[in-house]
């Protein structure tokens, strides 16, 4: 058995109480020490009552002796000399300290920054000190849903319905507060990212006057939030947009009013008012004592005064029952009943789950006797015949009986054996002849209480079979017989004995030596002894488990995994009962066989993202992680799902290729087909380009194609025909291949290649909001050139009918802002560059109806999107 000597200081000690910092107006426990134990001494202390082995891991908090809660902050690593100064308050002196236990030690703890950062839900974020506002919209883009995967972030100080601050990315974290503001972290709309010279960020808050007090006393709550708005325009045009992104019923916001404050005075608005020159200033940082107010009742649930009457005398109702709850106590009885029952079902490890047995609800000062009493009358044991033993922690973490009670104990009050919330007891119940109860024969220090389990290796069964005492001297070949009898096994039967030494964190379970004595074995009251018949060696070879040893090692590391096919990743396809332990290659061995695979190595597999719910981004590697544990923690947090994708070749050999999903827009059908391109991974466009030729049909058997990069309906780039394809990335964006048109491919001088694009304005927004939709294309473009004969060529291009295109529009587009054209217009002057590399933010906008069936915005997120026909060829 373990120990651990622990330096005592020679002077007096006395009785200090320790509270769990998540419940803390409860006692757990109370320790012995010395005002002049060290911090070291302390912790050592808290984690050996614990069964930690890491005191480092343990953190104190000091008492507050006004509020009578912990102290704000908790106690730095070795920040103070002696237990005496952790107990001191200005004068006042506390007998209390709070402890919480942490997944890292303490000193590494400090060397980072935790901030709670509200982002739909609550999350915390862990960095180092020195990292930045930037490191820490980073790390939370890992845990939340995004709108869209290239979405910025910002960071918020929100104080009483307000926003205070925007903090920039690289700002340290080391000095923000995060206990008296609300860190908000929030997506950066579009239209924030590129403000005209004429437009304007404002804050708007909700508010509501308090009529308790002045008129001019204004309350806010709610979210508050910025909003764009531009030279012009009036309040009507903004309250639209208002309404659109609250989600306000109709009848809701008629009610609404609105009104521009600034340092707390409320100016009201009218629908023609025009707000742009009221807020002169362009930036958002320190701008918030000017703002957009909405006025309108608050919908939380208010509290009238009788409301709040009822609810003090709830609370009145509560503290009573506290003070009536802190005079009794819970007694918990277990027996060798409860130990029959659980052990092999419910639990393995250990004796019994104390939630499970028998509880009495007994007032503190009732003498102990008289609760034997009650025992006898529920349980139906004769007060004469019962024995109580009572529980310990161990410090390796197990929890055995240790010790019987006294008589001098039986003849005081429950309350003196308290020293949690409750008592956990085991009854002793002797049994003598016709299984009738008897005395309990006195118990000497020459005594041991040792509890036995029998395990069947070929039904991978464990079961409790009873319990004997034994003296310290004697021997295991002494109680042979007697095991044996419990089996139901003949009395001169073989069998092999194991100690159950502990479970946490992993296994420790050894053989017992027969001939060695008790006291020799290092046994003591409590503790546990498995037992199995002897096995030749021929037959623990057929079995999974041959011995208690393993089938414990297998039991505590087992785990139930929900496979799920990653084309259908919200459904479970099958489960699989496997160990913590298993190997990469124990694991696709069993999913293999489960799906009648011949060869486990076309199994790849993806962990399960636990905070979005989701497949993770890139799929495990071939061999990647050693053990089943590797695939199912992320970050602390530990899942049971795995998603799995059966290959058409062995995945080693895929991990050297690199696929890509190549949308082929053919020059003169009206269709895309999707094709998977598999190449080695340092193959170049080209490479590409020219597998793709062998798979599609061209207009002409020398035409040449090019791979453009489209995202939102809009081409990005043209990749280069010797770039590598290594570093391509399919899963954000569209990959497109086209046929290259003869025009295109001798440019004159006086010739410009643009983008041409399709839009729409959102009627919902503001006006000049415009949305991309369908194919983009090139177009080339001559000198002195007419937007009458492009529009021929662009027609004829489209094969749109002469009555659909009288509707379309035309607009030079430079920066999301359109500027409209007219027949006669030579806009080739407009376009500067001639060539295509990086002019996406100038094009030829065509505005008409967008005739495609329309896309939640989910389904727009789609990378591959098309409004003409799809196939897909693999």
């Amino acid at each position: 058995m373990w120990r651990r000597n622990l330096h005592v200081p020679q002077s007096p000690v006395r009785l200090y109480t320790f509270r769990s910092l998540e419940k803390p107006k409860e006692d757990d426990f109370c320790l012995e020490m010395s005002k002049l134990y060290t911090y070291d001494d302390v912790v050592e202390n808290v984690a050996l009552q614990l069964g930690l082995d890491d005191p480092s891991k343990i953190r104190l908090t000091a008492h507050n002796c006004y509020s009578q809660q912990p102290k704000p902050q908790p106690i730095k690593y070795r920040g103070v000399d002696y237990l005496s100064e952790m107990l001191v308050h200005y004068n006042q002196t506390s007998d209390i300290l709070y402890y919480e236990v942490l997944d890292i030690p303490l000193p590494e703890l400090q060397c980072l920054k935790t901030l709670k950062v509200a982002f739909l839900h609550a999350t915390k974020d862990e960095a180092t000190k020195q990292s930045t506002v930037g490191d820490v919209l980073n790390d939370l883009k890992s845990k939340v849903e995004l709108s869209h995967p290239n979405a910025e972030l910002r960071l918020l100080e929100v104080f009483y319905h307000k926003i205070y601050k925007i903090f920039p990315p690289n700002e340290k974290i080391e000095n923000i507060n995060d206990q008296y503001w609300t860190l908000r972290a929030e997506e950066i709309p579009e239209e924030e990212k590129n403000l005209g010279p004429n437009d304007r960020l404002i804050h708007v808050y909700h508010f509501t006057k308090d009529t308790a007090q002045n008129q001019m006393q204004i309350q806010n709550f709610g979210e508050p939030f910025f909003l764009v708005i531009h030279e012009g325009e009036t309040l009507a045009e903004i309250k639209l947009r208002i309404q659109k992104k609250l989600l306000v019923p109709d009848e809701e916001f008629a009610k609404w009013k609105f009104a521009f404050l600034s340092l707390g005075r409320p100016e009201y608005l009218q629908d023609c008012d025009i707000l742009s020159s009221r807020f002169q200033r362009r930036d958002v940082y320190g701008a918030w004592e000017q703002y957009l107010g909405l006025e309108h009742s608050d919908n939380a649930p208010k509290r009238s005064y009788a409301a709040n009457q009822v609810m003090m005398k709830t609370e009145q109702e509560e503290k009573e029952q506290q003070k009536e709850e802190h005079l009794c106590t819970t007694i918990k009885v277990a027996r060798d009943e409860d130990l029959g029952e659980q052990i092999g079902r419910d639990i393995y490890f250990d004796l019994v789950d104390h939630e499970k047995v028998r509880s009495f609800r007994i007032q503190k000062q009732t003498p102990f006797n008289v609760f034997k009493e009650e025992v006898s009358r529920v349980l139906g044991i004769p007060v004469q015949f019962q024995r109580f033993w009572l529980w310990a922690k161990r410090q390796n973490n197990t929890y055995r009986p240790t010790r019987p009670l006294t008589k001098l104990e039986e003849n005081q009050s429950v309350g003196t054996l308290v020293r949690k919330a409750e008592l956990n007891l085991f009854l002793e119940v002797e049994l003598g002849l016709h299984l009738c109860p008897i005395v309990p024969p006195d118990k000497t220090e020459e005594d041991i209480l040792l509890f036995f389990k029998y395990y069947d290796p070929e039904k991978e069964e464990l079961c409790y079979v009873g319990r004997l005492f034994v003296k310290c001297t004697g021997s295991p070949m002494d109680i042979l017989s007697s095991l044996n009898e419990m089996a139901g096994y003949a009395p001169d039967e073989e069998i092999d004995l194991y100690e159950e030494i502990k479970f946490h964190p992993g296994v420790m379970c050894e053989p017992i030596e027969k001939k060695f004595t008790f006291r020799a074995c290092q046994l003591e009251d409590g503790d546990i002894i498995c037992f199995q018949k002897s096995l030749p060696i021929k037959s623990t070879e057929q079995l999974h488990y041959p011995d208690v040893p393993s089938f414990l090692e297998y039991v505590h590391n087992r785990q139930v995994v929900h496979f799920r096919s990653l084309e259908k990743p919200k459904e479970d396809d099958f489960c699989l009962e496997m160990s913590m332990l298993d190997t990469y290659d124990n694991v696709v061995e069993k999913v293999a066989q489960k799906l009648g695979l011949d060869d486990p190595s076309k199994i790849r597999l993806t962990a399960h993202n636990c905070y979005s719910q989701r497949p993770k981004p890139q799929p495990i590697r071939y061999c990647g992680v050693n053990h089943l544990s590797d695939m199912l923690v992320q970050l602390n947090k530990s899942s049971d799902i795995l998603y799995y994708k059966v290959l058409d070749i062995p995945l080693p050999e895929l991990q050297c290729l690199k696929t890509l999903k190549v949308a082929f827009l053919h020059a003169t059908k009206d269709e895309v087909i999707i094709h998977s391109i598999r190449l080695p991974k340092q193959s170049t466009v080209g490479d590409v380009l020219n597998d793709l030729k062998s798979k599609v049909e061209l207009s002409h058997p020398n035409a040449e194609l090019r791979l453009l990069e489209v995202f939102y309906h809009r081409i990005y780039k043209i990749f280069l025909a010797n770039e590598k394809i290594e570093n391509i990335n399919d899963q954000y964006w569209t990959l497109r291949a086209e046929e290259i048109p003869e025009e295109e491919k001798n440019l004159g001088l006086n010739d410009h290649l643009i983008h041409v694009y399709h839009f729409t304005k959102d009627k919902a927004q503001n006006q000049m909001q415009i949305q991309n939709f369908g194919e983009p294309f090139f177009l080339v473009i001559h000198e002195a050139e007419t937007l009458a004969e492009i529009k021929l060529r662009i027609q004829k291009k489209l094969l749109v009918p002469d009555e659909e295109f009288a509707k379309w529009k035309f607009a030079f587009v430079s920066l999301g802002r359109p500027e409209y054209l007219q027949d006669c217009d030579i806009f080739f002057s407009r376009f500067q560059r001639r060539d295509v590399y990086g002019a996406w933010e100038q094009y030829l906008g065509l505005e008409h109806s967008d005739n495609a069936p329309k896309r939640s915005y989910a389904a727009n997120q789609n990378r591959h999107t098309f409004e003409k026909p799809v196939k897909i060829d693999n």
